[in-house]
């Protein structure tokens, strides 16, 4: 999640955190992408590189550190541009190297800082079947939160909990001793459900290249390749623990699930957007932030400056 540490107090311009990233804004809903089409067809914003906190050397060095990683930061943010298909934008520093971006097209303010401000930090874990204490705890759960299997299942260490909203699941995550299982929660027939992740099997530095594609029917989804050594990683890792999916978690939170068949795996595959995205704009808008993250890592803080 991007703070923003004591010395951005000292910045010309008041700032604002985006924290968007890991808040949900991968989930847009129906209302969100209708606003968005009515905006203007063009977004301006500007960014800065937020100062490092062990940054003890003299002010030159300082400034022309800073100078360097917004350089690097923004040829990075061209690469994201390129990688989401959004030809007519443009990046450029200004007198203060802070970084401007401007972006012509249908989409929204909020897509795309979502797709260039966070930091694009990959997992890729495998969705494992596992005794989670679900059954242990099925007496005590809260009104809201219902114990489920998945369809045709009768085995015990398939069941999941399902809630209407996010916020139940929380609740009991929160109080239940998992020990090493990394419990998720993942958009599921209308609502939200647990899913269990295996250890990381790829990141983003296993990454080749990323791009936004579509379907003949126009259909959105991102295209990613890995580098051979890792793919076979992750056949190797995801075929050993039998997994059925490959959850691809971007910045903390769980944006797509990826169907994996170790007969069909190669080193590059199709991430659908989420079935709980039902309209072309709301898949568009994730299409963009999804690809946007993965096609360029920024391994600096950005902050949004408020104009």
């Amino acid at each position: 999640m991007l703070s923003c540490s004591p010395p951005c107090r000292g910045l010309s311009r008041a700032v604002t955190l985006m924290v968007a990233a890991l808040l949900g804004l991968l989930v847009l809903s129906v209302t969100d992408v209708q606003e968005a089409s009515a905006r203007s067809n063009r977004v301006d914003f500007t960014v800065t590189v937020a100062p490092l906190d062990d940054d003890q050397s003299d002010s030159d060095r300082r400034v022309r550190r800073h100078r360097e990683m917004a350089r690097e930061a923004a040829r990075r943010i061209e690469i994201r541009l390129e990688a989401m298909d959004l030809k007519n934008s443009r990046v450029r520093l200004d007198d203060d190297h802070n970084i401007k971006i401007t972006v012509y097209g249908s989409h929204s303010a909020q897509a795309l800082k979502s797709a260039v401000i966070p930091a694009g930090r990959l997992e890729v874990r495998p969705v494992i079947d596992d005794a989670s204490p679900w059954l242990d705890i099925a007496d005590s759960l809260p009104e809201g939160v219902e114990l489920r299997s998945p369809a045709g299942s009768f085995q015990s260490d398939r069941l999941f909990l399902y809630a209407a909203s996010p916020g139940p699941l929380h609740d009991v995550l929160d109080r239940v001793a998992l020990g090493s299982t990394q419990v998720e929660i993942y958009p599921h027939d209308d609502g939200w459900r647990t899913i269990n992740l295996g250890p990381s099997v790829a990141d983003q530095g296993d990454v080749t290249s990323v791009q936004l594609e579509r379907t003949p029917s126009g259909i959105p989804f991102v295209s990613i390749t890995f580098d051979a050594d890792a793919a076979q990683t992750t056949r190797g890792q995801a075929s050993t623990r039998q997994a059925t999916h490959l959850a691809f978690v971007l910045d903390g939170e769980v944006v797509g699930l990826h169907r994996f068949s170790s007969r069909q795996f190669s080193d590059t595959l199709a991430l659908d957007p989420p079935e709980h995205l039902r309209s072309r704009q709301a898949r568009q808008h994730w299409s963009i932030q999804v690809a946007g993250r993965l096609a360029a890592p920024i391994p600096v803080q950005l902050i949004e400056l408020q104009e």
